[in-house]
């Protein structure tokens, strides 16, 4: 039972609507879980490095950090993370 004014039906207005706001919703939730990805496999990848380097110069971790040029935060981060 769906209203029209002039050619335009109401209630396709109002799920059209809806089903925008759904893609709007589903696009911003993929942006942000990549984002999320890329920074999740950015940290996975420096805290391998930070054991390597470790492990083979036999440096501690706050030399090798700093030879990897992390600031002191991003260097604490990581350490609370391996």
């Amino acid at each position: 039972m769906s209203k029209k004014y002039g050619d335009y039906d109401m209630c396709k207005a109002v799920i059209d609507i809806e089903n925008m706001g759904i893609e709007k919703g589903l696009e911003q939730g993929l942006e942000q879980g990549l984002e999320q990805g890329e920074i999740l496999g950015r940290e996975k990848t420096l805290i391998e490095s930070i054991k390597n380097l470790m492990s083979n110069t036999k440096q501690s971790y706050d030399e090798v950090c700093k030879l990897l040029g992390l600031s002191v935060t991003e260097a604490d981060k990581l350490k609370s993370m391996i």
